[in-house]
């Protein structure tokens, strides 16, 4: 198991670097940036920065490095989960190149010892066969490769040795995360994709709160002709996201109607499907969403109408909801009780927190843009299949930053 190395970034990296380092954990604990996408592009374009500037030695070196941010920046923010996401992705990137390199380096070792050997080796004639039939046939070789191969499978030793000085890590490195920027900037159009497989004439879908993806979804649904249905939106009290989704909306011409969010049971018997945003995805299937939104799941549980959550997979977080609270956040109580009523807000307690758990019973399917099908551009999947993308997405030894 790898041990967790200490190290002062402020030594080891350069002085731009880490400049940009201490302005986004400023921005973070300020709360200066709204949304995870905007967080997760952040916190890329910092460690693009950080990889290609600061002087290290392999890639043992290069990962502590980039844990030592990401626990900074973590501990900025908290409940801001795609800091850890981003970070677990880029430490998957140098672990995986690391590991080409070396499996190149290998097979090309081994190309030259079999040109050698084949070379340096004279050809024997070749001879008949006698068989013995008081004995069984025996081919050595099989039998001790065979062995060997289970040998390795049974005892494998599954770390691996990062500490090699490889001239190619750092040019690989880098282009992979521009792989990864290049898929935070292109997210919407593989999710906006699948709308017209899943959204069909004449439903009426239910939403609540403001979705950039949400939207882009339901745009794409409707720019297919003869495609025409209903939005509701739930207006998600005390923010009123709703009312902004629905202008949004209403300027794509498509007919919407803002609920309060006490009618959200009263209003589900109508709907045909709910699709839902997120701003993190459990590894246990469940997810993270603005407040309100668990409701919104229990009521379509209650009438049998299908929950969709539409999310980019850099929200897919490998930690588990043991201790829900660390993942939420008290917002100001002005959205609910006015200062201005000093009298009464002197003699209550406000809580206006800002999301909801949703365990994984309560969602039918992700819509994201990735799939585990490597022909597919994109796709959709069950809660049950979280497992699968975080063996995509992460290394188990960095679920602990």
């Amino acid at each position: 198991m790898e041990s967790k190395t200490t190290i002062n970034l402020e030594d080891i990296l350069p002085p731009s670097a880490y400049e940009k380092y201490s302005d986004l954990v400023t921005a973070l604990r300020r709360g200066a940036l709204n949304g995870s996408y905007n967080v997760a592009r952040q916190t890329v374009v910092l460690l693009r920065k950080v990889i290609g500037q600061t002087r290290w030695e392999n890639g043992a070196n290069l990962i502590d490095i980039i844990r030592a941010i990401g626990r900074g920046l973590v501990s900025a923010q908290p409940v801001e989960l795609a800091l850890g996401n981003i970070t677990r992705r880029i430490l998957y990137i140098v672990r995986h190149e690391y590991k080409n390199i070396i499996q190149e380096e290998e097979e090309e070792e081994e190309r030259k010892n079999n040109n050698n050997n084949n070379s340096s080796t004279p050809r024997k004639a070749t001879s008949k066969l006698s068989i013995n039939t008081t004995s069984p046939i025996v081919d050595n070789n099989y039998s001790t490769s065979t062995s060997e191969s289970l040998n390795n499978i049974l005892n494998k030793n599954t770390e691996t040795d990062y500490t090699r000085n490889l001239a190619d890590l750092r040019r690989n490195v880098i282009e992979g995360v521009i792989e990864l920027m290049n898929e935070l900037d292109n997210l919407y159009g593989p999710i906006a994709e699948q709308a017209q497989r899943h959204i069909h004439s004449g439903e009426i879908i239910f939403t609540i709160g403001r979705s950039r993806t949400v939207s882009h979804f339901l745009k794409a649904a409707n720019s297919k002709k003869n495609l025409s249905f209903e939005v509701l939106v739930a207006e998600a009290a005390p923010s009123m996201g709703g009312h902004i989704m629905a202008k949004t909306l209403t300027e794509a011409e498509i007919p919407t109607t803002v609920i309060n969010d006490s009618a959200i049971f009263a209003m589900m018997v109508r709907v045909n499907k709910v699709i839902i945003p997120c701003h993190a995805v459990m590894a246990n299937g469940g997810l993270i969403a603005n407040a309100g939104t668990h409701a919104v799941c229990i009521a379509a549980k209650l009438y049998e109408v299908p929950v969709v959550c539409v999310t980019g997979l850099y929200k897919l977080s490998p930690l588990y909801p043991y201790d829900q609270d660390t993942f939420n956040v008290q917002l100001s109580p002005s959205g609910i009780l006015p200062f201005e009523d000093a009298d009464t807000a002197d003699k209550v307690n406000v809580a206006n927190p800002r999301f909801d758990y949703i365990p994984p019973e309560l969602v039918n399917l992700y819509v994201t843009n990735f799939s585990v099908v490597p022909s597919l551009r994109s796709g959709s999947h069950q809660p049950s299949y979280i497992y699968r993308l975080l063996n995509e997405y992460y290394c188990p030894e960095d679920y602990a930053l």
